[in-house]
């Protein structure tokens, strides 16, 4: 049977959305107005590119081959059009550290000197209207589709180029297009090392409550969500293991406010089931940002973890008080903590089937379970020496 439990929610920050990859671009053709050349990157770092459309540990985005954009263009100062602008959702394509139009595509600068404005998106679609693109984000961005990662696959990346208020002409030398996120990030570390954990069985976490529907306006450059579209819960994606203490998940989604009283986290761990604390305020979740949490799962009684009832009986009588001196009949992470000798020998027990739940006891030094009814013994986690 699942039980649940209250998480504490610590240390809340925003930390921007890096990025990396700057490669020119130029049309293969040339003629009427001259050829268009573009510089091609992401807002916040200039380093050279890489072959990779994925945030990393360090919030930095790079391009992956296979990737493709779509770049539209209208006259300086005109609205972008559902159809028929200038240059009308045409696609390049990433492979190799360069950059290609689809065959036989040439792009030319308007006779006559006007300016044009610049726009562009990522992930390329066919049917992309540029002032609607449907923005929806995986339900379950841990997992993969066709071998590409979920999380990845749901980038939703914008640029607008219009040269400060006065468009580009054919004498421009590049025509930046420099991507930003038009979704949020929320990332959520769980220090395992209090909670129950399986390395065979690693924990699920779900943002819940989050509107996944959304359309991306490219004028705006945000993903924002209709009002009246219904919310679902988000399994974050599981970044790889690099402190065993602690693992780290994040979902991308759409711009949107999470309101006071939230449960944001739902996080099932070994059987148990975890609940975050209600949100104390509004959060809004902003373009290009990540929202950080910080938890550390507060388990009110190990007991419950330990289903031997002869040895849940033996911690119990042994270990309640220890650690907080309340004898309550549970038993709590400081009094579990406290413990560092388990001696069922010497106590006249020879009955316990299973040690399960002895991992919690980090800091034990000294086990006597001789004579038990044990078929095997797991001592995974007991750290001390």
């Amino acid at each position: 049977m699942r039980t649940y439990r209250h998480l504490l929610l610590f240390a809340l920050s925003l930390t921007m959305l890096a990025g990396c990859a700057k490669d020119d671009f130029t049309a293969s053709a040339t003629g009427a107005g001259g050829e268009i050349t573009f510089h091609i990157g992401f807002a916040g770092d200039a380093r050279n590119a890489q072959t990779r459309v994925a945030t990393d540990a360090l919030f930095n985005s790079t391009w992956e081959d296979g990737d493709a954009i779509g770049i539209f263009a209208v006259t300086h100062g005109a609205a972008l059009a559902a159809t028929d602008n200038y240059i009308h959702n045409v696609r390049l394509t990433y492979s190799g550290g360069s950059w290609s139009f689809d065959s036989g595509v040439e792009l030319y600068w308007p006779t006559g000197g006007a300016h044009l404005d610049f726009y562009a998106y990522y992930p390329y679609s066919a049917a992309a209207d540029p002032t609607a693109i449907p923005s929806t984000v995986q339900s379950d961005q841990n997992g993969e589709t066709d071998g590409k990662s979920n999380f990845n696959a749901g980038e939703r990346l914008s640029a607008k180029s219009d040269n400060g208020g006065s468009g580009y002409g054919a004498a421009t030398t590049s025509v930046p297009l420099t991507f930003a996120h038009a979704l949020a990030m929320v990332q959520l570390t769980l220090e395992a090392s209090v909670m129950p954990t399986d390395p065979a069985e690693p924990p699920v976490v779900k943002l819940t409550g989050i509107i996944p529907a959304a359309t991306l306006d490219l004028s705006a450059g945000t993903a924002t969500v209709a009002g009246a579209s219904p919310s679902a819960d988000i399994t974050m994606h599981r970044m790889a293991a690099g402190n065993p203490d602690e693992y780290i998940f994040r979902a991308l989604v759409p711009v949107q406010t999470l309101s006071a009283g939230t449960q944001m986290f739902r996080i099932t761990s070994v059987g148990t089931i975890f609940r975050s604390a209600p949100l104390s305020g509004d959060i809004a979740l902003t373009p290009g940002t990540v929202e950080t949490f910080t938890i550390a799962p507060a388990i009110d009684d190990y007991a419950v973890l330990i289903p031997d009832p002869v040895f849940r009986a033996y911690c119990l009588a042994q270990f309640d008080a220890s650690g907080d001196g309340n004898n309550d009949g549970r038993l709590s992470h400081d009094e579990v903590m406290a413990a560092t000798r388990i001696d069922l020998w010497s106590a006249g027990i020879t009955t316990v089937a299973s040690l399960e739940g002895i991992r919690y006891f980090k800091n034990l030094e000294y086990l006597n379970c001789r004579n038990n009814q044990l078929t095997e013994l797991n001592v995974t986690g007991l750290t001390a020496n």
